[in-house]
């Protein structure tokens, strides 16, 4: 009989992987401060932060916003 991850036996001591948390298109634009028609734009222009398609759900896995954040990042130009 194959094991699954939903039958676990009680006395082996189990470690889940660790979830991927996926934020929502209005989560993404509530952080950003940013219309909800600003990321439909960037990805329909196949530009901005990564995105999965899960059936006809867009989903933004948290580790590539915060990768893009980083990637955004500018630093003020100093005065000589």
């Amino acid at each position: 009989m194959s094991e699954h991850l939903w039958q676990l036996d009680t006395n082996e001591k189990q470690e889940w992987p660790a979830i991927e948390q996926l934020i929502t298109q209005e989560e993404l634009a509530f952080r950003w401060k940013i219309s909800e028609a600003t990321l439909e734009r960037d990805r329909s222009l196949k530009k901005g932060v990564r995105y999965m398609k899960i059936g006809g759900l867009i989903r933004y896995r948290l580790e590539d916003i915060i990768n893009y954040e980083n990637a955004c990042m500018r630093e003020p130009e100093k005065n000589a």
